[in-house]
């Protein structure tokens, strides 16, 4: 089974950051996903989805991580089981600093635009139960420096 990480990163405005997938991805092609990826073999998966996040949109994400979701959902292939941790985390960056290093485009999303989208099964599945969630509010308050 594959272990993937991710990170959803929240903005000050409470939007967060997704990713569209671009056409040749693997896996949900031309949809719209959480920012993260494959664990490595012994790498933590703290680390792997601040490595994901870096790699994929230059933001370094700094300070300690919020337990989202972890668990096996189905593979977006649609073949197998894929094992999740996803974390979330406050930034201060804006749409600016991103730079699209993997995907169509990694941009910040309003919660009333992420309804909007075509999602991937794994964004599908954890992204409503985060929105709107205490959580969320408390990262956006973090980001804006107020908490």
């Amino acid at each position: 089974m594959a272990t993937v990480a991710a990170i959803v990163v929240v903005d000050r405005s409470m939007r967060v950051l997704l990713q569209l997938r671009d056409s040749s991805a693997p896996t949900s092609p031309d949809k719209w996903s959480l920012v993260g990826g494959h664990v490595e073999p012994g790498e933590l998966p703290e680390v792997a989805a601040r490595r994901e996040v870096r790699e994929e949109s230059a933001l370094v994400i700094d300070g300690p991580l919020e337990p989202v979701f972890e668990g096996a959902l189905p593979a977006g292939s649609g073949i197998g089981l894929t094992y999740w941790h996803v974390y979330a985390a406050p930034t201060a960056a804006v749409d600016a600093d991103i730079v699209v290093g993997e995907g169509a485009d990694i941009v910040f999303v309003a919660p009333p635009a992420v309804a909007e989208l075509e999602l991937a099964p794994s964004a599908a599945r954890i992204l409503p139960a985060f929105l709107g969630s205490p959580l969320h509010a408390e990262l956006s308050k973090r980001a804006a420096g107020g908490g």
